[in-house]
């Protein structure tokens, strides 16, 4: 009986040794593709000297979008999660995510602005600026995973018309919405049905707790690139700047959830502005997509007889004079308080 006993114990050991040996390789990375996804047409010396830059602004997202076939946001996301960790420490299958960031890229449509380049652009400027000095050690693992999905997913389904056209027009969602923050109701809607697919849903081994606070994060931070949020928000971080900042040397004093959120919040929306302070060659290339975007919305709306939007008009509205309406919301990304804290490169803000 003693000996069986002794047996049974080193087999158990056994058993938990190779559990967690399979366990280990379901969230390893290095079993996956390089960049995520198999795929002859990915130009893989040309992704890994993209992904050595992401230290310094300014994403040619546009490069990206060529060499990686089109994968712009899967390999940008696959890479980050990879970079910082988040597979092993959540116990992310990467087969899972990668599968779930395709369903999000899949669902971005090809409009001229609001599209998977927009998406990627979005989640390499967000990674950018959490990793500012002021930052170092402030965030935990958890709200910089669910502020990098919230970067991914922020635009996923949009159909280039603004809020205020699908309200003008009584579309369902503006219906459904109540014609508040509806688009990015939407967006929320659509990314976390997205989870509802089993082989998909890469936040499966995350616990009660950490599913709830990782939906709060993402909500919060989507809503947060509404444009009528805009000057609240920028309210919001100046007190906390004035209030928070540990006055020698810059560093942010953010005990509170509620402080850390509103910091991130103002981060995925510099990130969500950021693309006039990108390199002249792609600050021109994004503005004249917005306002191609514009003005297939203003032809639209003229057909309805329904208000243009500001940059809606094709006669009327020039590229130079709408780089006023482009910068007013840029400013918000240009503001002192968000330049003495937010930034370590002087280049970002050149």
């Amino acid at each position: 009986g003693g000996a069986g006993g002794a047996s049974g114990k080193h087999l158990g050991k056994r058993q938990s040794h190779a559990t967690d040996k399979i366990a280990a390789s379901l969230f390893n990375s290095e079993s996956m593709p390089m960049f995520g996804i198999n795929n002859p047409k990915i130009k893989g010396e040309k992704m890994t000297k993209f992904f050595k830059r992401l230290d310094t602004w300014g994403f040619d997202v546009f490069k990206l979008e060529t060499i990686s076939a089109g994968n712009p946001l899967v390999t940008a996301a696959y890479q980050l999660f990879n970079e910082r960790g988040l597979f092993k420490e959540f116990r992310i299958q990467p087969t899972m995510f990668v599968k779930y960031m395709l369903a999000v890229q899949n669902r971005y449509h090809d409009n001229p602005y609001h599209n998977r380049m927009h998406a990627t652009e979005v989640i390499l400027s967000t990674n950018y600026l959490i990793k500012a000095r002021a930052f170092e050690n402030i965030f935990t693992n958890l709200e910089v995973m669910a502020t990098l999905v919230a970067a991914a997913v922020h635009d996923v389904d949009h159909p280039g018309k603004n809020n205020q056209f699908l309200i003008n027009t009584n579309h369902r969602l503006a219906l459904l919405y109540n014609d508040q923050s509806v688009l990015e109701n939407h967006h929320l809607y659509v990314a976390f049905q997205l989870f509802d697919i089993p082989e998909q849903n890469f936040l499966c081994n995350l616990d009660r707790d950490q599913r709830r606070a990782f939906r709060k994060m993402v909500i919060d931070m989507v809503l947060a690139t509404d444009m009528s949020m805009h000057f609240k928000n920028l309210g919001d971080i100046k007190t906390l700047l004035e209030t928070k900042k540990v006055a020698n040397d810059s560093i942010l004093v953010l005990d509170k959830y509620s402080d850390r959120a509103d910091v991130l919040k103002c981060l995925i929306h510099c990130a969500d502005l950021a693309n006039p302070s990108a390199p002249v060659e792609l600050a021109v290339q994004w503005s004249q997509r917005i306002m191609e975007e514009s003005f297939l919305q203003g032809d639209e709306e003229k057909k309805l007889a329904i208000p243009l939007n500001p940059l809606g008009d094709r006669k009327l509205s020039n590229f130079e004079n709408c780089q006023v309406c482009v910068r007013t919301n840029a400013e918000f990304f240009f503001s002192p308080e968000i330049k003495s804290s937010f930034c370590t490169h002087q280049r970002c803000f050149n």
